[in-house]
């Protein structure tokens, strides 16, 4: 529930609700509700080594916060530093294009990059 609410107060409603063009997204930020790690874990890990930037950055948090996870801070770090790296330019890794106009796991990946330098 804490990463939740950290991810929604930072990111704003649209990190958790309504259709999400980040596959997967949506269901970790249930399932993590929920404290269903299986779940989080299975659709996270795929798409956090694909490089989205979505699913890097929860990764993170999840070391971090130690859910799921052995809390670990210097894997968290490091994770954090490959997402604060990932901006980028346009509408929709700035979250103002949705659609099919972008690469799937990179929409609104510029606030996920300033939530990892923070």
């Amino acid at each position: 529930m804490k990463i939740i609410c950290m991810l929604t107060a930072i990111l704003g409603p649209t990190a958790c609700a309504g259709s999400n063009p980040n596959p997967g997204e949506r269901t970790v930020d249930v399932a993590w509700e929920k404290y269903d790690y299986e779940t989080v874990f299975e659709v996270l890990k795929l798409a956090a080594e694909r490089g989205e930037p979505w699913a890097q950055l929860r990764m993170e948090v999840a070391y971090e916060l130690g859910s799921g996870v052995e809390k670990d801070i210097p894997v968290a770090i490091q994770r954090y530093e490959k997402v604060a790296a990932q901006e980028s330019e346009g509408e929709w890794v700035n979250s103002l294009q949705v659609g099919a106009m972008g690469k799937p796991g990179y929409f609104n990946q510029n606030s996920d990059a300033l939530f990892a330098k923070f």
